[in-house]
């Protein structure tokens, strides 16, 4: 009994498979390849260019240094924009950092991503993955004062470090 369904499945699979309609050529399937191709492509740099946009437009949102009250720094490592911002307290202490990271690409946003808070950079406290976005909040900063910080960013590479004011 086994043998004979077996048998029938069989001769069932080749008539299915034999009994298409229409046969597709080499050429069709390289068309339809190609046009697949070319929608990612468009898809893929629609992307590219929203997160870019987005990236540069964060100083509108984020804010820019401001003297004795807030330093905010871009900084760009291997093609992803990071965007440090420093507050300080009234005594003019730093008292939290918000570190906005715009990565490069999927891989490494989903990398990030899955550290969650153990990245190092302090609690994660918003993600956008459209942009890929992280931000995060760290209250275990530097007890230095505005000037001090203010000169460290200075002395960075300016190829990487940029203070926006």
């Amino acid at each position: 009994m086994k043998r004979a369904v077996g048998l029938i499945m069989v001769f069932v699979s080749l008539f299915c498979l034999f009994s298409c309609g229409k046969k597709t050529t080499a050429e069709e399937i390289n068309k339809k390849a190609e046009e697949s191709a070319e929608e990612l492509s468009v898809s893929v740099s629609e992307r590219e260019e929203k997160a870019s946009e987005a990236a540069d437009d964060a100083v509108d949102e984020i804010g820019k240094t401001k003297k004795n009250k807030q330093i905010v720094a871009k900084l760009v490592y291997s093609g992803s924009i990071y965007y440090d911002k420093i507050v300080f307290d009234d005594n003019g202490i730093a008292s939290y950092k918000i570190i906005y990271k715009y990565c490069e690409t999927d891989s490494q946003y989903n990398l990030l991503l899955s550290y969650g808070d153990n990245g190092g950079d302090g609690k994660l406290i918003e993600k956008d993955a459209d942009v890929r976005l992280l931000v995060y909040k760290s209250t275990d900063v530097s007890p230095l004062d505005y000037e001090t910080f203010y000169s460290l960013y200075e002395r960075k590479n300016p190829d990487i470090c940029t203070i926006i004011k």
